[in-house]
């Protein structure tokens, strides 16, 4: 299980890397627009799911706090 958890925040981090780029490859070209407000709130989505991830497994929001 443990295994699948980190895989798992492996793809998501994937995710959220490669829709930074493309919401800065989309700033840059387009400037603001609705395809960079979906890719916003995607990337938001993204790093919520990391967020719930690290949760469940550690019982903490972030590794590094002391809670």
């Amino acid at each position: 299980m443990r295994s699948l958890t980190v895989f798992a925040q492996g793809v998501l981090t994937l995710g959220v890397v490669v829709m930074m780029l493309v919401s800065g490859l989309m700033v840059v070209s387009r400037g603001v627009s609705l395809e960079l407000a979906q890719a916003v709130g995607l990337l938001a989505l993204f790093l919520g799911l990391l967020l719930v991830i690290e949760r469940r497994t550690t019982g903490r929001w972030f590794r590094w706090s002391r809670r």
